[in-house]
C-alpha cells in the first residue's frame, strides 16, 4: 500500500469510527427497531461523500470534515422526523439527497483528479470487515491489518467468515489469527478454494480462530 492510500485509510478509519461511537451514542438510534438498516445507510452514505470530496479535492481534512458534517446532519434529520411524528413518512432517499445537498454539490474537481479505484477497493474492504450481522465493534489496529496482507485473500476469508456466527470478541480474534497466518502463507485459486471450504465449513466450526484460519487457506 502506498503512502497516499494509507493516509486515506487511516483518515477514512477515523471518521467511521466517530460516526460508529455517534451512532451508539444516539438514543433514537439505539431504540429504532430498524436500527442496523439507518446506521448501515448513513454508513454508506458518509464513505460516498468521505470518498467523492477526496477525489475531487485532494484533501484529506476537507473529506474528514465534510463527512463528519454529513453524520451530523443525517442524525439531527433522522431526531427531527421522530419529534415531529413523521418517522413513518420517512424517506431514506430524501435523507440521503439531503445530506449529498450539503457536502458535495458544490465541490469543484482538481486540475489532477484522481482515480476513485483504489479507494473503492479500501471502502469494499472495509464494509465487510465491519459489517457482519450489524456494524462490529473493532481496534482501529486490526482493522489497519487486515490491509498489509493480500487483499484478495483477505476478501475470500472474510467471505467464509460470515458463515461463521462470531461475537465481535471472537471476530477480532479471527481477524488477528488471519493476519499472523496470511503473513506466512499465501492462498491460490481461491474461486476454487471457497467451493470446497463453504462446503465443508460444518465440520470446521469447532476449530478455534487459529485453527480456522489455517484450515481456510490450507489447499483443499
Amino acid at each position: 500500500m502506498d503512502q497516499e492510500v494509507s493516509d486515506y485509510l487511516n483518515t477514512y478509519l477515523d471518521i467511521i469510527i466517530e460516526y460508529s461511537d455517534a451512532m451508539k451514542e444516539s438514543k433514537f438510534i439505539t431504540a429504532h427497531l430498524n436500527r442496523e438498516f439507518l446506521i448501515y445507510t448513513g454508513f454508506r452514505a458518509i464513505t460516498h461523500i468521505f470518498q467523492i470530496n477526496y477525489v475531487y479535492t485532494n484533501d484529506l481534512d476537507t473529506s474528514f470534515y465534510s463527512a463528519q458534517k454529513a453524520y451530523i446532519f443525517y442524525l439531527e434529520y433522522l431526531e427531527q422526523m421522530e419529534k415531529t411524528n413523521m418517522s413513518h413518512d420517512l424517506n431514506y432517499t430524501d435523507a440521503i439527497q439531503f445530506l449529498y445537498s450539503k457536502t458535495i454539490t458544490q465541490l469543484t474537481p482538481t486540475e489532477n483528479l484522481k482515480s476513485v479505484l483504489k479507494y473503492a477497493r479500501v471502502s469494499k474492504l472495509i464494509d465487510i470487515i465491519l459489517w457482519s450481522g450489524g456494524m462490529r465493534t473493532l481496534k482501529k489496529k486490526t482493522i489497519l491489518n487486515c490491509f498489509q496482507v493480500d487483499y484478495d485473500t483477505v476478501l475470500y476469508c472474510l467471505e467464509i467468515a460470515q458463515l461463521r456466527k462470531m461475537d465481535d470478541t471472537e471476530y477480532e480474534a479471527f481477524l488477528s489469527d488471519m493476519y499472523s497466518t496470511l503473513k506466512k502463507h499465501t492462498c491460490k485459486d481461491l474461486d476454487i478454494q471457497k467451493i470446497y471450504k463453504i462446503r465443508d465449513l460444518n465440520d470446521s466450526l469447532k476449530l478455534s480462530t487459529k485453527q480456522w484460519c489455517k484450515w481456510l487457506i490450507t489447499p483443499h
